[in-house]
């Protein structure tokens, strides 16, 4: 099971029960990581299939929500943090966060 479905089964009013009960992603622990954003998101009650395009260029329609997203870079920076592989996030595609990332280590 996915992080993002374990963490829908538990209550909104405890997202800090959900994250600990979700295993460590890489070097952080999802409890670690601020989810509350999640609650604005633009995203919120949309059907995820549409975050999760099978190819990069079907991905307009969830870049389109994105755009005018309130909580848009805590959603990157969540993505970014948290080494999600798939789907967009933040209004970004798995190849733009490995480039992001890839441009971040570079310049530490």
């Amino acid at each position: 099971m996915s992080v993002e479905a374990t963490l829908e089964n538990f209550p909104e009013d405890q997202p800090d029960v959900a994250a600990a009960e979700v295993a460590y992603i890489g070097a952080v622990s999802i409890s670690e990581l601020d989810i509350s954003w999640k609650r604005r998101a633009a995203c919120r009650g949309i059907d995820p299939d549409l975050f999760y395009p099978v190819k990069e260029s079907d991905a307009d329609d969830a870049r389109q929500v994105c755009s005018g997203c309130p909580v848009r870079e805590q959603c990157l920076e969540y993505a970014l943090a948290a080494n999600e592989k798939y789907g967009v996030w933040g209004g970004t595609s798995e190849r733009e966060r490995r480039r992001i990332l890839r441009y971040r280590s570079q310049s530490q």
